[in-house]
């Protein structure tokens, strides 16, 4: 376009370069750094994630829990 050369993505339009080698090069850095990314998203979904505590454990753990009779009426606590 106007002597400038450009390449498109979703993100938009990347450019102007000044040759089209350029825009080549550009271009594959771009894909590369997508590539790159998306793996690094995958990978962190196979991570081993530590299951979240609920909040009576970490009431509890905090000691802001009573000890109270098993068959006792839940409290709500704000």
């Amino acid at each position: 376009m106007n002597g400038q050369w450009y390449f498109g993505a979703r993100e938009g339009d990347c450019g102007p370069f000044r040759t089209q080698e350029l825009a080549r090069a550009a271009l594959a850095r771009f894909i590369n750094e997508k590539v790159e990314l998306y793996s690094f998203q995958k990978s962190r979904e196979h991570a081993v994630r530590k299951p979240k505590m609920t909040l009576a454990e970490r009431l509890k753990m905090a000691d802001v829990v009573e000890a109270r009779p098993p068959n006792a009426p839940p409290e709500l606590l704000i």
